[in-house]
């Protein structure tokens, strides 16, 4: 069974998919699969030594065999061929160490969190109920996600989608600003504007606080650059100025301002001393 299922799994980037194939390496149990498809939300399905196959939620692969989905594997991983199932799985998952301090800190600081999952109600519920997020929503296809999103949008909020599955690309797509996982899936980062390059959760706190430096910086040369120009126009226009003096004046503003914004993200937390850049930002759109 673990080999039929990992023949399905290792051709899917999802976590639940990876955890099948991990499972089946370690045991050398290696099945090749044809015609695989993907079913954004539901599953996989292909064609094992001629039998086709599905893996996923338990509506999707029974229905190959033209089966209800019971109770009790509502919240399993099903799979199953044109006779029913054949096995179920029940994986147990643990959030992110850094996920709790990222969302309290985003909290704290007013912004408002939500789950969209494509996983089943109880899932989400226990997963939700670790990390304090009361807004969240199961069974979310991706079109049920992207509609909630617009709907934010359409309410004034900007908007941030976090994600990693190809089923989040149009969410990710949709939103003000996104980011992706770099063990996400080529779909999702290819729809994102930044990409979690170390994997942690926790960068999207310094990119936040940067981009709220840039901000700040960017009003400051602002403000310098016109109290500059109404300073010294006047004299520049009434002649009390020699051109050669205002050149000097105007390259040292120049040079003021660059040196300014030299500062941004040197002095955030969490920047310091790093190994390496946790972020990349992708060409941001228009």
């Amino acid at each position: 069974m673990l080999q039929l299922a990992d023949a399905l799994a290792h051709e899917s980037s999802h976590p639940l998919a990876r955890a099948l194939a991990d499972a089946a390496r370690q045991r050398a149990l290696p099945l090749q699969a044809q015609a695989v498809r993907v079913s954004a939300g539901a599953g996989i399905s292909g064609e094992v030594d001629g039998c086709a196959l599905r893996l996923g939620r338990a509506d999707f692969a029974l229905a190959l065999a033209g089966a209800a989905a019971p109770a009790g594997l509502a919240d399993a991983l099903v799979l199953a061929d044109a006779d029913g199932a054949i096995a179920a799985f029940h994986l147990a998952e643990q959030p992110r160490a850094e996920a709790r301090r990222l969302l309290d800190a985003l909290r704290a600081d007013g912004v408002a969190v939500a789950i969209a999952s494509g996983d089943h109600e109880s899932r989400v519920a226990a997963l939700a109920e670790r990390l304090g997020v009361a807004d969240r929503h199961a069974r979310q296809s991706p079109e049920d996600k992207l509609a909630r999103l617009q709907a934010a949008r359409a309410e004034g909020r900007v908007t941030l989608a976090v994600g990693d599955g190809s089923n989040d690309a149009p969410v990710l797509a949709g939103a003000d600003v996104s980011a992706a996982l770099a063990s996400g899936t080529g779909l999702a980062q290819t729809h994102a504007d930044l990409l979690l390059l170390d994997g942690h959760l926790g960068s999207l706190a310094d990119a936040r606080a940067i981009a709220r430096q840039v901000q700040r910086v960017t009003q400051q040369g602002r403000r310098w650059s016109l109290w500059y120009n109404l300073a010294a126009v006047p004299f520049a226009a009434l002649g009390l100025v020699t051109p050669w003096l205002a050149a000097i004046g105007m390259s040292l503003s120049s040079l003021l301002v660059v040196l300014n914004a030299l500062r941004v993200g040197g002095d955030e937390p969490g920047h310091a001393g790093s190994s390496g850049p946790a972020l990349r930002p992708r060409e941001l759109r228009a």
